[in-house]
């Protein structure tokens, strides 16, 4: 009988060493997640409000840049035609100098001149 409540007594001290290791094995966990919260803050910059707002224009202005050199990629992808080149024209007959003008001369001045040479 002795040896029966021995191996009981030896049964109750195992189950109770092995809730031990399990309550210090989660009690462990949450000391090593509570320690690597704590080193991941430390290891984080701290930044002021001014730090976040030029943070913040800087993450838009790369934005902006970003558009632009990706529309730029487009338009250096579309084909670019040849410019039309102006035709050249030689003409056939000789230019005139001034068109000859069949107009009446108004004053008598004018008609007198021609003849001024003849006097």
């Amino acid at each position: 009988m002795w040896e029966l409540w021995n191996y009981q007594d030896l049964r109750k001290d195992i189950a109770a060493t092995s809730r031990l290791k399990k309550r210090a094995g989660s009690v462990n966990l949450v000391n090593d997640l509570q320690q690597i919260k704590d080193t991941s803050a430390q290891q984080q910059p701290v930044y002021s409000k001014v730090d976040k707002t030029n943070r913040t224009r800087g993450i838009s202005d790369n934005k902006r840049d970003e558009r632009q050199y990706e529309r730029s990629k487009k338009i250096a992808k579309k084909p670019t035609f040849p410019k039309r080149q102006e035709a050249t024209i030689t003409p056939i007959h000789k230019e005139r100098s001034k068109p000859k003008s069949f107009k009446l001369p108004t004053r008598l001045k004018d008609l007198l001149k021609e003849d001024g040479s003849n006097d």
